[in-house]
């Protein structure tokens, strides 16, 4: 006759009773929900961006707007305008004043900035290349000499773009650009602090070929959240 089973490990090693082996697998199974709930479940992709010219504080602002990872497209007005009025402590011999809009055209350098959900993190960051125009008008006093002009400004310029801030989604621009500066007005004179101008008649027309553009540009994007599951075809 053979000895009945009693369902435990046999001493000679035979099979493990059934519920020791659950309780050993139970323990071993990695606590897999803690690691999916740390998993972001979409992507942040920059839509477009306000900057402003940190060299001009709160006397111009902008938009740049992504052309998909590799091109951007930029907006600016600028405004500076420091009254006569303001400067009394200068005996309200110096001003200047100008008013008018800037567009910019960007290409960014390197294989980061290639089409793909993956590389939308580096957007407007990093080298480029771009394109500027701006015109207007600008009044300019010193000593109770000044000028009162319209202006076209153009050229090329070079761009490096830094990402900053705790997460690294803000952005530094560091650009130097050369082109043509023209402008043509006319002169005028202020006989006493604080009077009135008198145009002299003379006008004026300069032209120059040079360094013409430099910012140094504060640049807050602004993100649109994807899911994950979603294809883009940027």
């Amino acid at each position: 006759e053979y000895p009945a089973d009693s369902g435990e490990k046999s001493v000679g090693g035979g099979e493990e009773h059934p519920s020791a082996a659950v309780g050993a697998a139970s323990q071993a199974a990695p606590a897999t929900d803690s690691v999916f709930a740390a998993t972001p479940a979409y992507d942040l992709k920059p839509v477009f961006a306000f900057r402003t010219n940190l060299l001009l504080p709160l006397m111009n602002v902008g938009v740049q707007i992504p052309l998909g990872n590799r091109c951007s497209l930029g907006l600016d007005w600028y405004y500076p305008f420091i009254r006569r009025e303001w400067s009394k402590f200068l005996n309200q011999t110096n001003c200047f004043q100008a008013l008018g809009p800037g567009v910019d055209f960007r290409v960014y350098l390197g294989r980061k900035h290639r089409k793909g959900r993956e590389n939308w993190q580096y957007r407007l960051a990093g080298h480029s290349i771009g394109i500027f125009g701006m015109c207007g008008r600008y009044d300019v006093e010193w000593k109770f000499w000044g000028e009162q002009s319209r202006f076209i400004n153009a050229g090329l310029d070079y761009m490096w773009s830094a990402r900053i801030g705790k997460k690294k989604r803000m952005r530094l621009d560091l650009s130097l650009g050369v082109g043509l500066f023209w402008s043509r007005g006319t002169e005028y004179h202020v006989f006493r602090d604080g009077g009135d101008a008198y145009r002299t008649g003379k006008q004026r027309e300069t032209i120059w070929l040079g360094p013409n553009k430099a910012t140094i540009s504060l640049v807050i994007p602004l993100h649109a959240k994807v899911e994950k599951k979603e294809r883009g075809n940027e």
